[in-house]
């Protein structure tokens, strides 16, 4: 017998979540009505959907969905100083490590993530830094997503064994 599935019926609740939150009835927190919101509510049906059949794919992308959708509701409130950019990245890092927890792949991947994503948030605090240390920092700043580029090309054509 077939398992039933139960993501369309959450993905139908999340859908009337949001549209009730987004009426204005019911004001439980500022900026119920953005985008965000039903990001993570629809990323919430994912993650159960993908926890209830042991799916990773599922788990991964409704992780990705609600922690973005977190982060993008409540920026203005707690992350007003993060770097979009940075965070995102951070996003994609601990979901693949949460995955490889499960799966046993792409550990290495997801610290090089993390890493990046740390990187990129302390850029300016690791340029004044070296800049205060009369290191010369304008390459740097300048061509790393070149080099980033060039890397992943290279690793991307490189024969695997």
């Amino acid at each position: 017998m077939k398992k039933k599935s139960v993501l369309l019926p959450l993905l139908l609740i999340a859908v009337a979540v949001y549209a009730f939150l987004r009426s204005g009835r019911v004001s439980l927190f500022d900026g119920q009505e953005e985008w965000s919101v039903l990001a993570g509510l629809v990323g919430l049906a994912l993650f159960y959907q993908g926890q209830k059949e042991a799916d990773s794919a599922h788990s991964f992308a409704g992780l990705l969905m609600t922690a973005i959708g977190v982060y993008f509701t409540f920026k203005e409130d707690y992350f007003s100083r993060a770097d979009d950019f940075a965070v995102i990245v951070l996003i994609f890092g601990v979901a693949l490590l949460v995955k490889s927890f499960k799966t046993k792949e792409y550990q290495y991947e997801s610290l090089l993530m993390i890493a990046v994503a740390l990187y990129l948030y302390f850029f300016r605090q690791i340029a004044a830094w070296l800049k205060s240390a009369n290191i010369e920092t304008a390459y740097v700043e300048a061509y790393w997503p070149a080099a980033f580029i060039a890397v992943s090309l290279l690793l991307l054509f490189l024969k695997r064994k």
